[in-house]
């Protein structure tokens, strides 16, 4: 992780036929986390849109979504800065 953290969780990576993509962690952190991934081209090149859905699985999970959504925006925009840099 960009914040220096390693986690070991199993993820789910689908490739789908329309060049998108997700990921699903279904227990990360007490959270069920599901990423979906497209791109756009765009004026200035490609463009990276991605959606996160995070499903508390019990109560602790529950009393920490607001700041896990702050960590993952945040997170998310630095990776996407990334693949937009890097992409054709």
């Amino acid at each position: 992780m960009p914040d220096g953290f390693a986690f070991n969780f199993q993820e789910i990576l689908t490739l789908k036929p329309d060049g998108s993509w997700t990921f699903e962690i279904p227990n990360g952190l007490g959270f069920r986390i599901f990423d979906e991934f497209r791109t756009e081209d765009g004026p200035t090149g490609t463009k990276l849109i991605i959606k996160s859905t995070l499903t508390p699985q019990d109560a602790t999970a529950a009393s920490r979504l607001s700041k896990q959504k702050e960590l993952m925006v945040e997170g998310w925009k630095g990776a996407a800065k990334l693949c937009e840099r890097d992409a054709p």
